[in-house]
């Protein structure tokens, strides 16, 4: 008994040695109790090729590896072996990981991107004997640094975006400095891939809020892909249907919004919503419609924005879902203060968020196509109220200029003066028909006033495109559907409130005060009583905010977003093309951009 029990005993401890010292190794060492140990049998890739001689292939990888600048840290870091390759491929890790890579566009990214067609045919040649002996070290060399660029594309991505925006786009467009991997970064996932590599994929998945929210919302849409719905027709060009009008496109509308999801017909209130009427209840999912879609919802009728908007198919929002899971790849760099501004180009929206209080939110309007409000970070520095407008010579040029030559009270009208070398020149002496004005010469102002085209209160930040946040006079553009009408400044919808916020004044009386140095009315009787005696003191026209908290300011570009303290995710259409952009690129081409002309001070 006693030698029966040392025997197998010694047998469990060689096993054991075995797998601990062979590292997954395929090949098999068969071992009896009398000590005695047979040659180990060959595995099917010794069978496939015999004539293999695994040092001869360290050799040339170690010598091949050295000249790749890439990937030779990656494998520097093990004393260059091949990570993917031990006297066979380690197929159960590489089917987990092409697994992972064949479900990626839950990411809004297709397996194509990581060369997943090269990795499994080369695997399936390698694996069957299709590979001649004499090239079958170049291959598996190959197929090793296929599979590590794979893993460090994929977890890189997923941490810091698959693509740089300051590739993608003009350096007037996009100014935001996005964060890159650093050598701790790189070091630490290096470390990851080779110990469990399919548990470095999934920590390396984003768990923003947005992100997570826009893969549920690519479930929702990649579902009805391929839902044949009839296209709605437009009553005419600038026709709208009415409430209670009858059409049959009503009952297109309806069927839209019910695939839309923001519709269900309450059978009992709308006997004959299906029967072609526009009903109150389609009405309010109609206007949830535009809501979700950064459409004005206040409306009372279906215009034909609004049928162009509904006639959008799956594919639609699944690719505007795969550009901005890459932009909320990004890490924004710069520095986020409790107190913050965010405005969204694509959704003419700003967000003033601090601590422990609600947001404020209002509309905005943006530059147009030709004067792209740029993308930046900053933060604010001072106000100014009743501000001068230095008219750029761009728009002096294009703009004033002909205006003045067509009615020569243009420039008294809108409370403008003309200057030259530093001195005002009276206008009215100027033969504007005839005489050519050239703005290197002459330049224009605009004095403070209701009629100013920065209206009352101006907010500066330090930034290389001259542009600021501001209010307007021309209330009305905010009504617009596509609001990106200024040269490429941000209109704000709702200066005093910002002011407000960025001064954050202690006492009433110091928010009247700033009201009457706007010329706006007082709220507060003392305050009224004040101004009717004209002793109420007015602000200065600068007010510096060097005071804490600082105030952050961001000014990006999101055609998917939520609100502050909300879950529901909203679209915005993509005003500059940036998503065809970032898709045009993540498909493997990068268009040309128009640059903008933001070069002088701008409104």
């Amino acid at each position: 008994m006693g030698k029966i029990h040392s025997s197998c005993t010694a047998f469990f401890l060689i096993v054991i040695f075995a797998f601990s010292s062979c590292n997954n190794k395929t090949t098999e060492t068969i071992v009896h109790f009398d000590g005695f140990e047979d040659k180990p049998l060959p595995t099917h890739f010794q069978n496939l090729y015999p004539g293999f001689d695994k040092h001869h292939l360290d050799s040339l990888f170690r010598a091949h590896i050295q000249s790749d600048s890439t990937l030779f840290p990656f494998y520097a870091q093990d004393s260059c072996r091949l990570v993917w390759f031990d006297e066979a491929l380690k197929a159960n890790k590489l089917n987990r990981i092409l697994g992972l890579i064949e479900h990626v566009d839950r990411h809004g990214l297709t397996p194509e991107y990581f060369d997943i067609d090269d990795i499994v045919e080369l695997s399936t040649a390698i694996d069957s004997g299709r590979i001649h002996e004499d090239s079958i070290y170049v291959n598996l060399i190959r197929f090793d640094c296929l599979m590590s660029k794979l893993l460090i594309t994929y977890i890189t991505g997923m941490n810091y975006g698959f693509l740089r925006p300051d590739s993608l786009f003009a350096a007037d467009d996009y100014s935001i400095e996005i964060y890159s991997p650093d050598s701790l970064f790189k070091a630490k996932m290096y470390k990851d891939i080779k110990a469990d590599a399919v548990g470095a994929m999934y920590n390396a998945l984003p768990t923003d809020s947005v992100y997570l929210a826009m893969q549920d919302a690519y479930t929702f849409w990649k579902e009805k892909r391929g839902d044949k719905l009839k296209e709605i027709k437009p009553k005419g060009p600038k026709l709208a249907y009415a409430l209670n009008e009858k059409s049959p496109e009503i009952e297109k509308v309806a069927e839209r919004l019910m695939w839309t999801g923001d519709y269900t017909p309450n059978r009992e209130l709308e006997p004959d919503t299906l029967n072609r009427t526009f009903t109150k209840q389609m009405l309010a999912a109609l206007n949830k419609f535009r809501y979700t879609n950064s459409y004005p919802d206040d409306k009372k009728d279906i215009d034909p924005i609004t049928i162009n908007a509904l006639n959008r198919d799956a594919d639609y929002y699944l690719r505007k879902i795969a550009a901005n899971m890459e932009r909320y790849r990004w890490k924004r760099g710069g520095v986020r203060y409790g107190k913050h501004i965010e405005v969204n180009i694509a959704a003419f929206k700003l967000y003033a968020t601090q601590p422990n209080e609600d947001p404020l939110i209002m509309k905005v309007c943006v530059g147009k196509t030709k004067h792209k409000t740029p993308t930046l970070l900053s933060a604010l520095a001072y106000l100014n109220l009743n501000p001068v407008w230095n008219v750029p010579k761009s728009i002096a040029k294009n703009e004033v200029f002909p205006l003045q030559r067509r009615d020569t009270s243009y420039l008294r009208k809108h409370n403008m003066r003309l200057y030259k070398g530093g001195e005002e020149v009276d206008y009215t002496t100027i033969d504007w028909k005839n005489e050519r004005i050239s703005e290197r010469v002459y330049y224009v102002r605009q004095d403070p006033g209701p009629s100013n085209s920065l209206g009352r209160i101006k907010f500066m930040f330090a930034n290389s495109f001259s542009v600021y946040l501001h209010d307007t006079p021309a209330q009305r553009a905010f009504t617009y559907f596509d609001r990106a009408v200024s040269h490429g400044c941000v209109r704000v919808q709702q200066p005093v409130d910002l002011a407000f916020f960025c001064l954050s004044p202690e006492d009433d009386m110091y928010k009247d005060r700033l009201l009457y140095s706007i010329d706006k009315t007082p709220k507060t009787k003392e305050a009224k009583l004040l101004a009717e005696n004209e002793e109420l003191e007015k602000l200065e026209d600068i007010i510096r905010l060097h005071r804490k908290p600082k105030i952050s300011l961001a000014i990006d570009y999101y055609t998917i977003y939520m609100h502050p303290n909300s879950n529901k995710l909203f679209y915005a259409d993509d005003v500059y093309g940036y998503d065809d952009i970032i898709l045009s690129a993540l498909a493997g081409s990068k268009p040309n951009i128009e640059k903008s002309q933001n070069k002088d001070e701008l409104y």
